[in-house]
């Protein structure tokens, strides 16, 4: 017969380990936010580059409103622009310009410029009202030889808020997203320097002031084309007055940038762009290497505790984590080292308690098992007295026992009901029940108990158990006809202090620092002889302390040993 077959247990899938999620997310949260601003120093870069370009544009402008002026003012009026406007730009205006743009000393035209004017269209399309004028993705516009931008890349503005002026037809314009342009006088001495210092300003190429004049216009007062684009006389442009001795004689108008379009501002432009991005790269790159090493420096960490972890696990209980930074991890290491000394005392205390639960019950159960013995070889008779002779062992078994069970019970605190009592009333019972058994041994007993209620939180029948324990070690270890005096007392107004010292015979300090250990003896057979099972004290101070109290041993001045118990006073 064929067995079926067992199946296999599908694999768990692992998941990334926690220095991985924490690379993961460190390199996730750089290279978010440095995209985000990435991309916000994009478009905060392309707004102040456009109104840069266009402040320049509006410097050219006041630098050509002023040149113009003097024009008007040598003619007085602009019929000799109406006449030949591609002359008068060559051959008049632009070296003019030229002149006022560059520092002193400098050539003003470059050579070819002035001498001889190149064939071009005119300047004046049209300069009567009604010409057809393009718009800003047209290309009928009439434009000076050598200005290479096309109109077609000269976009539009809105018209909201800017100075109400002449438009080409007659009706009023206005332009907004520039700064208006303040109006220009026409003077006698040259304008000089331009947006650039008299000093360092280098000579501004052809091609710029070409490219700044292809988004201008020149207009009479009636709004009528005289020179330029016609689509800067359109209400597209931003306009400035042309003033000569204080009254408007023509408007230039300036169509504003809504990108680049010169090549060197362009190539600028994307130059800025690449450099961005380049840095936001090794950025991440940075980044991510930091993590990196962030991460594995965690994982190292994490394995040395893994492994202290794994040899506390296979019983390795004397291992030490070594110590580190003192930190979430640091604090976690201290934890695992303070485990392991917990379990190591443990350990250790499971041994003892096995060796020294061997041994006392090895000691009744020979004397039991000899007497039966003896009893069955016929050595001993079996008489009463042979059966009380084997009683004695199993007597001694039997406390033994019940001492353990008290003892587990004892370490047991959730087994603990407590609840608001006078602890004084529970001593006082605790006396009563133990004045008997003092006076059969010979001792006197002096209490000393406040009349006043000495409130604590805990549970009566433990807690008359400790007194009980300790009145019978004085009874059971004094020589007779000495005493034992108990006395119970607030101290500080937050503690309750029961005292319970006897006479001699004392126990030597070097003893008396073990008492509350458990199975032990100051002297084993004499303890053995009365008795005792070497319980009774430790039991008394796992009670204690379960009651958050304090339980001390020293010398008493009656020549004995003075038991302190101390518990916390209720409030």
């Amino acid at each position: 017969m064929i067995s079926p077959t067992r199946s296999l247990p599908r694999p768990v899938p692992m998941k990334p380990s926690i220095p991985t999620r924490l690379f993961l997310a460190v390199l996730s949260a750089c290279a978010v936010v440095l995209a985000v601003n990435g991309v916000a120093e994009r478009f905060s870069f392309e707004r102040v580059f456009l109104q840069y370009l266009n402040e320049q544009g509006m410097q050219r402008m006041q630098q050509l409103a002023t040149v113009v002026a003097g024009e008007y003012r040598s003619h007085g009026s602009w019929d000799f622009m109406r006449a030949d406007p591609d002359e008068w730009f060559w051959n008049r205006i632009l070296p003019q310009l030229v002149e006022h743009v560059s520092p002193p000393g400098t050539t003003a035209v470059p050579a070819g410029h002035a001498s001889s004017r190149p064939e071009a269209p005119a300047m004046g399309a049209s300069t009567t009202r009604g010409a057809d004028t393009p718009t800003a993705g047209g290309t009928d516009a009439p434009m000076t030889k050598g200005m290479d931008a096309p109109a077609a890349d000269v976009a539009s503005a809105s018209t909201k808020g800017a100075e109400d002026v002449p438009a080409a037809g007659g009706t009023k314009a206005s332009a907004a997203g520039v700064t208006k342009a303040p109006a220009v006088e026409a003077t006698d001495a040259p304008a000089t320097g331009g947006p650039y210092g008299p000093e360092d300003a280098p000579e501004p190429p052809l091609s710029d002031l070409a490219g700044v004049m292809l988004r201008m216009a020149l207009m009479d007062t009636q709004g009528r084309l005289l020179m330029g684009n016609p689509a800067a006389a359109t209400p597209r442009g931003v306009r400035l007055p042309v003033r000569v001795d204080g009254q408007t004689v023509g408007w230039l108008s300036m169509l504003p940038l809504e990108k680049a379009v010169e090549r060197s501002d362009v190539r600028f432009y994307e130059a800025q762009q690449r450099a961005r991005w380049l840095n936001i790269a090794a950025s991440i790159a940075v980044a991510a290497l930091l993590a990196w090493l962030l991460s594995r420096a965690l994982l190292s960490r994490l394995k040395v505790l893994a492994g202290g972890i794994r040899r506390l696990a296979r019983g390795d209980y004397d291992s030490r984590l070594p110590a580190g930074s003192d930190d979430e991890l640091g604090r976690l290491r201290d934890d695992v080292n303070h485990l392991a000394q917990v379990l190591e005392r443990t350990e250790e205390s499971r041994r003892d308690f096995m060796a020294d639960i061997s041994h006392e019950l090895r000691t009744p159960l020979a004397v039991l098992r000899a007497e039966l013995e003896a009893m069955q070889d016929g050595i001993r008779p079996l008489t009463p007295e042979g059966l009380q002779a084997v009683q004695g062992p199993v007597q001694q078994l039997g406390k033994l026992v019940e001492d353990l069970h008290e003892l587990s019970m004892a370490q047991a605190e959730v087994s603990y009901q407590h609840e608001p009592l006078d602890v004084g009333v529970v001593l006082a019972q605790a006396l009563a029940g133990m004045a008997s058994r003092l006076a059969d041994a010979g001792l006197q007993l002096h209490q000393v108990l406040p009349a006043s209620p000495l409130p604590v939180l805990g549970e009566a029948r433990r807690l008359e158990q400790v007194f009980v324990n300790l009145l019978e070690n004085a009874a059971r270890y004094t020589d007779a006809g000495g005493q034992v005096r108990v006395v119970a007392r607030t101290v500080s107004g937050r503690q309750v202090e029961i005292v319970v010292e006897d006479s001699a015979p004392g126990v030597p300090a070097d003893r008396r620092v073990r008492l509350f250990e458990r199975f032990y003896r100051v002297d084993s057979s004499r303890a053995r002889a009365r008795g005792g099972s070497g319980l009774g004290l430790a039991i008394c101070q796992h009670i204690v302390q379960a009651h958050r109290g304090t339980i001390t041993a020293d010398d008493s001045p009656l020549g004995g040993l003075r038991i302190t118990v101390t518990l916390p006073l209720q409030p």
